[in-house]
């Protein structure tokens, strides 16, 4: 049984280990150049010196013992590590090592990841289904296909395949975020891990150094914008969000900022799931299309794992 699934990220990725365990040929497919999505790394360089930003999910939350222990594998692989690690109480706090998109990268480990590719539609076929890419590759076959990517990106792949799906993906409403990267060559005079500033067009300050297992010598700061602020500044050029949000930071942490080494402000269009669909995944009644991701359930890195193994799980009557 070939399960093809599109979208690389905790969600596709959990799906795809439970179905492989359950005996499904399982590829994954996704558009981006490598491991990342919400928990993307970014790297930027120069004078030969790199800097690296966690420029999507800054950490995650294991809420429930289950959560926990899924992740035990990849902390012991040391993927991931877990923040004030003396706490045995819930919700524990975690991060990929040595950047957030390690935790991707440990779940893809062994599977069928193929990068760089892009569905452009899937079609019914005597078989099952077929992936139709953007390029000029020929078409993937399989039995079942599982969409495991953002709801605006569910609502167009799935208008044709399965309408009814298009539509619940088109209710979820996300909220965008600017997110600005700035590194400095020597830490700054400033003593936090992460700030949320109140009354201010930034809504977290989080310096990427203090993190496990990232460099220290360097001052790596990773500013999150409000949703409400970035909402009325989504259109507007990096470069007046970077001197708007420098201004911002400047003035919440009482210094004259220095001359950052690097910079960089991402439009993250859909960084918050503000009304999720309210379900934890969806399936076809012959179970060969299914759709799971963090947006069903709230938009949690838990969420989009609790997801993709309700999915998973409900999948492997279709393997027998």
């Amino acid at each position: 049984m070939k399960l093809a699934i599109i979208g690389a990220g905790f969600s596709g990725l959990t799906c795809a280990r439970i179905a492989r365990q359950n005996g499904m040929d399982v590829t994954v497919f996704d558009k981006g150049r490598g491991a990342g999505g919400r928990l993307s790394t970014k790297r930027i360089s120069a004078d030969g010196t790199e800097y690296r930003f966690d420029h999507g999910t800054s950490a995650f939350e294991a809420r429930s013992e289950a959560f926990a222990h899924a992740l035990q594998p990849l902390i012991e692989a040391g993927f991931v590590a877990e923040l004030h690690a003396n706490d045995n109480g819930f919700p524990k706090s975690f991060v990929g090592t040595p950047g957030m998109n390690s935790t991707i990268k440990g779940l893809a480990e062994g599977l069928d990841v193929r990068f760089g590719q892009r569905v452009e539609r899937i079609t019914r076929t005597p078989r099952g289904w077929a992936l139709c890419f953007e390029q000029d590759s020929p078409p993937f076959d399989c039995d079942v296909v599982v969409c495991a990517i953002p709801a605006e990106q569910a609502t167009i792949l799935l208008a044709d395949a399965a309408p009814e799906f298009a539509a619940k993906a088109g209710k979820v409403i996300s909220e965008p975020r600017w997110v600005t990267m700035l590194g400095f060559e020597t830490p700054l005079a400033v003593d936090f891990t992460t700030l949320k500033p109140k009354q201010s067009s930034i809504d977290a300050i989080i310096r990427n150094q203090t993190k496990p297992g990232r460099d220290t010598a360097k001052d790596c700061l990773v500013l999150h914008a409000s949703t409400d602020w970035s909402t009325a500044h989504l259109e507007d050029d990096a470069s007046d969000v970077l001197h708007a949000m420098k201004s911002a930071l400047a003035e919440t942490l009482s210094i004259k900022l220095p001359l950052p080494a690097v910079e960089h402000a991402h439009r993250w269009r859909y960084a918050v799931t503000s009304k999720p669909a309210g379900e934890p995944f969806m399936l076809t009644e012959d179970k060969t299309l299914g759709v799971c991701g963090d947006w069903l359930m709230g938009g949690s890195v838990e969420d989009a794992w609790a997801s993709g193994k309700a999915l998973g799980d409900a999948l492997s009557g279709a393997a027998d």
